[in-house]
């Protein structure tokens, strides 16, 4: 009985097997897989393991997020700025609070006064951000405030939340801790 791995095209063991034959364990192998024998013998080879140059079997490192792929030895990075960037406007995109959450930790973090968050509270937009919204477009403006005295529910970007972080001085980074925005690491 030969004992035998299944690796993938990156080293990694994917799967392991018993043949008969050489030609049983080749024949077992899927599309785009190799196959290594390992002999005769009882050794145990774990899932979580990797082919290395040295054609050693050895221990396969934590793999530090789904993005990660394997190259021969370590987990490398294969995004690129931009595939973070667009990730990062995927997760704003996808990131909306209850307009009392948001308008609690705004307050919480010093954006807003006592007397300002109930104004916004009550649907209407704070004197401190009266002059942002009226440098809009009149129709703009009138959308903004149909949508802020309505919506229940608001998104990261929506605009009244960007034109009130760029009046009030705020990060990107700041609104994002305020709505809990998490990127893919």
């Amino acid at each position: 009985m030969i004992r035998y791995a299944i690796l993938d095209d990156q080293g990694i063991v994917v799967g392991l097997g018993d043949a008969l034959t050489a030609d049983d364990m080749i024949g077992s192998v899927p599309d785009g897989h190799t196959v290594t024998g390992m002999g005769d013998d009882e050794y145990p080879v774990p899932m979580a393991e990797y082919l290395g140059a040295d054609e050693q079997f050895h221990p396969l490192p934590p793999r530090p997020g789904p993005w990660a792929r394997w190259q021969g030895v370590e987990w490398i990075d294969p995004r690129t700025p931009s595939d973070m960037q667009a990730a990062l406007y995927a997760a704003r995109d996808a990131t909306f609070l209850d307009k009392s959450d948001l308008l609690t930790r705004m307050f919480l973090a010093g954006l807003f006064d006592a007397e300002n968050v109930l104004i916004a509270s009550q649907g209407e937009i704070p004197p401190t951000l009266e002059p942002a919204l009226q440098s809009m477009p009149a129709e703009a403006q009138v959308i903004a405030r149909i949508k802020w005295r309505s919506d229940t529910v608001i998104s990261r970007v929506n605009p009244v939340i960007v034109l009130a972080a760029a009046a009030l001085g705020v990060t990107d980074e700041q609104m994002d801790a305020i709505f809990g925005v998490t990127v893919p690491a």
